[in-house]
């Protein structure tokens, strides 16, 4: 009976293991299809589309070499990243003088290389 139990209890760590497995590779591939639209899709003023470009670029090339081994947790972490990007972005896009372009501009330059630090090549 004990040893019935034990391979029971094994089968559902296994089973949630592939589960957790699959999951995480759902997302993989939810946040790779996310850049390659946010790559398509750059912004037509030449100084945001470049910003756009080395984001999404570093993070494509991230997970394109990581795809095996990256875990739950750098998923939401790179989510974050884009989703305060992407808002900084916005924020630039409709920038009203000198004084904000430059403060939005710095701040994409610095969510950049934020984005380096967390993701290294």
């Amino acid at each position: 009976m004990h040893r019935l139990i034990t391979i029971i209890l094994d089968i559902t760590i296994i089973v949630a293991s592939l589960e957790s497995s699959v999951a995480r590779k759902e997302n993989v591939r939810h946040i790779f299809k996310q850049v390659k639209a946010k790559l398509s899709n750059c912004s037509a003023t030449p100084n945001i589309s470049v910003l756009q470009k080395q984001f999404y670029a570093h993070i494509k090339t991230w997970l394109a070499r990581n795809v095996k081994t990256v875990q739950e947790s750098k998923l939401k972490t790179m989510q974050k990243m884009m989703d305060g990007f992407d808002e900084c972005v916005n924020d630039l896009e409709s920038a009203s003088d000198e004084e904000e372009t430059k403060f939005y501009t710095d701040s994409c330059q610095d969510d950049i290389e934020d984005c380096k630090k967390e993701l290294p090549l």
